[in-house]
């Protein structure tokens, strides 16, 4: 007896030389097709019947086709074709994955010689105009793009496969997948996987996933070696949905390369003309193939979460956009985060940048991350499923993140919040509510639109529905409304108005809004939204002293007052009694330049100023702003503030994003913002920050005689009113402005450890333009999850940001960098030390420079080494330092020549 193993069967024969060759069996919801090779590689002519019957589970026969009888002599071949319609199966779907045995049994006389049994399902899945059609029906894909079959590392960082393959631990994965709500997903032509998308119900996107930045022909013979077994093996299987052929190949780059994906697409239509295809995934723009797939990561390279609209809102993905063919995002999401960890993923030159724009300090610590990673999976998700419909080319999702927690040694996995959410966003009938005013007081509302997007197949029409949403505060329900909902037809979505009131007696902080459908038949999963609720008094500021406010249309007087401020009202900046004036919300323009200069004069016999946001061309003309620093308007979520205890007193990290929409600048806290240059940092403190690498200043204050000027381009003003945290803000602002404690440096209280944000917050506020950067490891572009946060920082000199994805790049590339910071040391040290770390085979240098002047001679660093150097001593006067450090710089390892950035590592500044 042998065994002929072929994909998604069994076997068993005589060793009668017989065997079956490239198979291919299609199948639709009333039809089997198939074809094979019957060769004769035995040393005698054979004369043989061939017998087919498709069984149910149960072992009852369903369907028997005609015999046929095949006489082969010695080394002959011949194909078998059998079809039948008009059938009547169990269809098989992700909602029931019914499968047949289908048996082939070849026999010579009265001895069977071979015998074959595949597991099939019938089903019709195929692109009709611009939709995906399931067994006759549109249907949405909710997918998961990158299943773990290459995704499991151990604790050391390295693939697993002994994971992947095991049985136990496979089915479990697929149970919670299911769980989740998904029905598909890039899994891939593992054996064990597919047999599992097969039994389980999971539609399988597959094929050749590699192109990226390719620039020669041959890299469409390569995907074609990779996709054609892939096709010959999947093509038999009722996961199989599409074929991906190439990757991330871009047209712009070849001008062969539109040809040769054509040839492909044809070709692999030849191997399986029954499933559609993915011709180039993520950057094929239509060109070729019958899907247009797109890579999509809004919120982590680029834009923000409020352009999740999109999908909805851009004639692009409506019906008869682009091509009118479906589109699917086969990538999306980003925001990944350690399995580990939790923290996010920060790789040389890039992941840091994304890290700080998105959570700022936050980002060394795993929650935030990971709420933001679930913020961005829900958003995309949601935002998709409210586009999608008949009307709409939306036809597919595909996060692509970390989701899990992988525990190798056990074999089992945990998940994220981002995980989680996938199973609310994912639910066949979806409450989404889209509503981005997500603050509100004690006595105001939460309102928005609630979407009811019906797609379970299972249920042609969604009747006599009611939906329950609440406002849900530490276990408390705090406010609630029934609903009724309109008949929902499947594939269709209704909409229902929402508003919650909010009593006035409530505790400041983070509640829920949580949205219940019920129906006794209809497939949903409870959802939620975050929002934010605070008692009126929350905002109210802890000031006692009367504040000098010029502000002659009275707007931000107003703002003030209902905060609790105690405003001195001037219009014509006669200076009156009071710690410090306020310049109001867009009045700078109205200052003549005589007004200007008493103000700078008050500013340099001790007073202090605030300017509230202002227009950026007035504030580039304007005498008050330092030299060294210009606007420009830039839209940011997120806002980082730098120095804990002063503008976030009552406030968290994840506070300071997408606040109540103001007309023409939605949630975004900041619409123009400064960009200072290193030289103006000898004179300005940066208070808040934001950006890639958060590389521009929302928040600075200028240092001019013996008080200061703070400009803070937080939009403020217009949502005092109805946004408890900007009006907190506001009040944090004043009761900075009203301290006695202003420094251009931190005032340290302890030894620094670089790289950790918490423990040298305010010292790289501009670290682009200061040059000493985070230390990017040394062994280039890796994951920091095997070690945790980074150690350290690098002297780079001064760095850009070179493109949309967040790289920085170095301005002046040399091979000697300084970079440098400003700092006030902590009580009664009058000295330090650096510990530096040398990881080369080299001895590499350093020189440290004291407020411009230097401190000692080029100190050298052993190879292989980590050391204590020092002491230099601290100036006498007590005040702001500034320490310059000069190093070697690896311009070599910066453009990826070579794996080891031979730099010094700078670990820590001790005091003595």
């Amino acid at each position: 007896m042998i065994a002929i193993c072929l994909a998604g069967g069994s076997a068993r024969a005589q060793d009668s030389g017989v065997m079956l060759d490239d198979f291919f069996v299609s199948t639709t919801i009333n039809s089997i097709d198939m074809e094979f090779l019957v060769r004769n590689h035995s040393a005698r002519r054979q004369n043989t019947v061939v017998d087919v019957v498709v069984t149910d589970t149960e072992g009852k026969v369903f369907l028997r086709l005609p015999q046929n009888k095949i006489a082969l002599n010695v080394g002959d071949s011949t194909k078998v074709s059998l079809k039948k319609t008009q059938l009547k199966p169990q269809l098989w779907s992700p909602e029931h994955p019914v499968l047949y045995n289908l048996e082939i049994s070849l026999k010579s006389g009265k001895q069977e010689i071979l015998r074959e049994v595949r597991r099939i399902g019938f089903k019709t899945f195929e692109v009709r105009g611009h939709l995906f059609y399931l067994n006759g029906n549109p249907y949405y894909l909710r997918a998961l793009s990158q299943w773990p079959v290459s995704r499991v590392v151990d604790e050391h960082g390295k693939r697993a496969p002994e994971v992947w393959t095991d049985e136990g631990f496979v089915k479990r994965f697929f149970e919670k997948a299911k769980e989740l709500n998904i029905n598909a997903g890039r899994i891939g032509d593992n054996d064990l996987w597919v047999k599992y998308a097969d039994e389980m119900g999971f539609l399988n996107i597959a094929g050749s996933y590699s192109g990226a930045g390719a620039t020669e022909n041959r890299v469409f013979k390569s995907n074609r070696d990779n996709f054609t077994p892939k096709i010959r093996k999947l093509r038999n299987h009722a996961s199989t949905a599409i074929y991906t052929l190439a990757n991330e190949i871009s047209w712009g780059r070849n001008p062969d390369f539109l040809e040769l994906a054509v040839e492909n697409y044809e070709f692999a239509k030849t191997l399986d003309p029954t499933h559609p295809i993915i011709a180039n995934a993520g950057f094929g723009r239509g060109k070729v193939g019958d899907i247009e797939d797109e890579h999509d990561y809004t919120a982590w390279y680029g834009g923000s979460v409020l352009d999740m609209d999109k999908y909805e809102r851009e004639a692009f993905y409506q019906k008869g956009g682009g091509v009118n063919q479906p589109v699917t995002f086969t990538e999306c999401v980003g925001t990944y985060t350690g399995e580990r960890t939790g923290r996010f993923h920060l790789w040389y030159n890039k992941g840091m940048s994304n890290a700080l724009r998105h959570v700022g300090r936050g980002g060394q610590h795993p929650d935030d991350p990971q709420w933001y990673q679930r913020v961005v999976t829900k958003e995309m998700m949601e935002g998709m499923r409210r586009a999608r419909g008949m009307e709409s080319r939306v036809a597919g999702s595909f996060p692509y993140s970390d989701f899990w927690k992988w525990d190798v040694p056990n074999k089992s996995f945990s998940t994220k919040p981002a995980t989680e959410v996938i199973k609310q966003v994912y639910s066949p009938v979806l409450l989404s509510l889209k509503s981005w005013k997500r603050h509100a007081f004690g006595g105001e509302k939460i309102e928005g639109m609630l979407y009811v997007i019906h797609d379970d197949v299972e249920l042609p029409v969604l009747n006599n529905a009611t939906v329950t949403i609440s406002l849900v505060q530490n276990g408390n329900v705090l406010s609630k409304m029934d609903t009724t909902v309109p008949s929902v037809n499947y594939y269709s979505t209704v909409t229902i108005p929402v508003s919650l009131k909010i009593p006035e007696t409530i505790v400041a902080g983070p509640a829920r809004v949580i949205m219940e459908l019920h129906h006794d038949q209809a497939r949903s999963t409870p959802n939620e939204m975050d929002v934010f609720i605070a008692p009126r008094d929350f905002a109210n500021s802890r000031s006692s002293e009367p504040v000098t406010l010029y502000d002659p249309e009275g707007k931000t007087a107003d703002a003030m007052e209902s905060i609790g401020l105690d405003v001195n009202r001037i219009t014509n900046l006669q200076l009156g009694t009071g710690t410090g004036l306020v310049i109001g919300s867009e009045t700078l323009s109205t200052l003549s330049d005589t007004q200007i200069q008493d103000v700078l004069s008050f500013v340099g016999d001790g007073g202090r100023v605030l300017v509230l946001k202002q227009e950026g061309k007035h504030l580039k003309s304007s005498a008050l702003v330092p030299h060294g620093v210009t606007t420009q308007k830039y839209n940011s979520l997120f806002v980082n503030t730098e120095r804990p205890g002063l503008l976030d007193k009552g406030l968290v990290n994840r506070d300071f994003f997408l606040w109540n929409p103001l007309e023409g600048s939605s949630g975004f806290p900041v619409t123009e913002v400064f960009d200072i240059q290193p030289a103006a940092l000898h004179h300005t403190s940066v208070l808040a920050n934001c950006g890639h690498m958060l590389q521009y200043q929302v928040v600075l204050e200028h240092f001019k005689g013996k008080g200061s000027i703070i400009f803070s381009q937080f939009e403020l003003v217009g949502r005092v009113q109805d946004d408890p945290i900007a009006a907190r803000v506001l009040g944090n602002l004043i009761d900075y402005l009203q301290t006695a404690n202003h420094t251009i440096g931190p005032q340290l209280t302890t030894d620094v450890l670089f790289g950790d944000l918490d423990s040298e917050a305010g010292l790289f506020p501009a670290s682009l333009k200061q040059g000493i950067m985070i230390n990017g490891h040394n062994y280039g572009k890796v994951s920091w999850e095997k070690y945790g946060w980074p150690e350290g920082r690098r002297i780079l000199g001064e760095q850009k940001i070179i493109n949309g994805l967040g790289y920085t790049g170095t301005v002046d590339p040399v091979d000697t960098a300084k970079g440098f910071f400003y700092m006030r040391a902590p009580a009664g040290a009058g000295s330090f030390y650096l510990e530096v770390k040398n990881p080369v085979e080299r001895p590499l240098w350093f020189k440290v420079y004291l407020n411009d002047e230097p401190a000692g001679e080029v100190v050298i660093v052993e190879p292989n080494t980590v050391k204590k150097f020092g002491p230099w001593k601290l100036p006498a006067n007590r005040g702001e330092v500034k320490v310059t450090i000069e190093s070697q710089a690896d311009l070599h390892a910066l453009k990826r020549e070579k794996p080891i950035i031979e730099e010094l590592v700078f670990q820590k500044m001790l005091f003595d």
